[in-house]
């Protein structure tokens, strides 16, 4: 047990923890089930978002705040790491809406927990806020996918453990369409003649609804050519917004063209999509492993693979890595980080977070391994994706694009004009939070 390694160590941050020196210290610097799409830029306080107020640190030597998906995997291990260490650990169980603003409002008074489980995206807004510190994974991180580690890099530092993806991919009712098609041009021809033929009441069910989804989308948007931000030494430039530019602009007229022809329609929401799947009703779904659940009362069979291409180019979802963060507020730092290290990042661990939630993967051998095909497509699809940015900005992009993908869907507005004017209220908005 590498353990062993750490072990004098830990006895010195232990003795430092009891004797009141761990903590307070000065700052160095979101299947829910869909990933968390409006990362708020701000560190303060914000018990409002989830309406319950932020639980009371435990006391214990380590605390772990996690949601009830993953708890039970941390409790087990963190029992191990205190039996053989002589420690108390404490997971406490949190709604996953709550961890994030308990988080922010809790850490920098020291009544947060030493390690909290959450999604990438709020990575930007963790760090600007001096929240959480760097974890070396050394030769470690080679066990992880790429796409996973480069979501918990920013500003070429790693912020923290992951331990799975998620994305959207194509879901095909293998009964309407037997052979999966490889281009989105001849999804597009199959599903158009399944609702002549009246075999379909939705041809291609992309989660919409009246407030708009510039996420599911986002596979298409990329294909047609257009990004969010541009890359700068491989970060997201902000000063790039790529939504009106010339890709993004022929994404939009796109996304006109196939509401136009009633390949998509802006009325199909995510439960409707959902639910007309599992009724055998719908030959094509894009939507992530949050939905397989239901997805086992269908009256077909399926097949989850990655969204084909769009006109030859490869249509590169977003993905959302879930993973650990290490508190810089930590009681305990040295005590947090060898249980992340030692303890999660192992192929056990991993192996038992993926068996506890159904997300695929970020362990690569844990992944290798996976038999399961739907759990395959989703680890196929995000393989070709790219991390949604965890830059606070991004809480500048979300409600402006939404907006345009309803006006473009419904008709109300130009193609070009609705994804234009999203990204000058985008520009603004960036511009003014700084």
């Amino acid at each position: 047990m590498r353990m062993l390694l750490r072990i004098a160590p830990i006895t010195v941050a232990v003795a430092l923890a009891l004797a009141g020196c761990g903590s307070g210290s000065t700052p160095e610097a979101a299947p829910t089930d869909v990933p968390s799409k409006t990362p708020s830029k701000a560190a303060e306080p914000k018990p409002a978002e989830s309406g319950t107020p932020p639980p009371k640190r435990a006391d214990a030597d380590l605390v772990i705040w996690a949601d009830g998906n993953r708890a039970p995997v941390l409790e087990k291990f963190g029992k191990q790491f205190g039996d053989e260490n002589g420690l108390r650990v404490a997971v406490q169980t949190l709604d996953f809406a709550q961890l994030r603003p308990s988080f922010v409002q809790s850490a920098p008074v020291g009544q947060g927990p030493d390690l909290i489980v959450g999604p990438h995206d709020v990575l930007g807004e963790y760090v600007e806020n001096g929240l959480v510190d760097t974890v070396d994974l050394g030769a470690d991180a080679a066990n992880y996918s790429d796409v996973a580690v480069k979501a918990f890099t920013y500003q070429g530092k790693i912020y923290g453990l992951p331990y799975a993806v998620e994305d959207v991919a194509l879901i095909t009712n293998t009964a309407l369409v037997p052979k999966v098609p490889t281009t989105f041009e001849q999804l597009e021809k199959t599903a158009l003649e399944l609702k002549k033929q009246g075999k379909a009441e939705i041809p291609l069910a992309l989660p919409m609804g009246e407030t708009g989804n510039a996420y599911h989308p986002y596979a298409l948007f990329s294909g047609s050519g257009g990004y969010v931000f541009g890359d700068k030494a491989g970060e997201p430039n902000v000063d790039d917004l790529g939504i009106d530019s010339p890709g993004g602009i022929k994404a939009a007229q796109n996304f006109a063209k196939w509401a136009k022809e009633g390949l998509i329609s802006v009325d199909v929401t995510a439960d409707i999509a959902k639910q007309k799947f599992v009724a055998g009703k719908v030959p094509f779904l894009i939507d992530g492993p949050w939905v397989v659940a239901d997805l086992a009362k269908a009256s077909s069979s399926y097949e989850v693979s990655p969204i084909p291409s769009v006109n030859g180019k490869p249509a590169r979802p977003f993905v959302g890595v879930q993973g650990f963060y290490l508190s810089h507020f930590a009681q305990n730092k040295t005590l947090a980080r060898t249980f992340l290290l030692d303890y999660l990042n192992t192929k056990e661990a991993q192996q038992a977070l993926f068996e506890a939630d159904f997300r695929p993967s970020a362990y690569q051998a844990v992944a290798g391994a996976v038999t399961d095909k739907v759990n395959a497509g989703f680890l196929a699809s995000a393989q070709q994706g790219v991390p949604t940015p965890s830059v606070p900005q991004m809480a500048s992009v979300w409600e402006a694009w939404n907006k345009a993908y309803v006006l473009v869907l419904t008709g109300e507005a130009a193609p070009d004009k609705a994804f234009k004017d999203a990204a000058a209220t985008i520009r603004a908005a960036i511009k003014a939070s700084r």
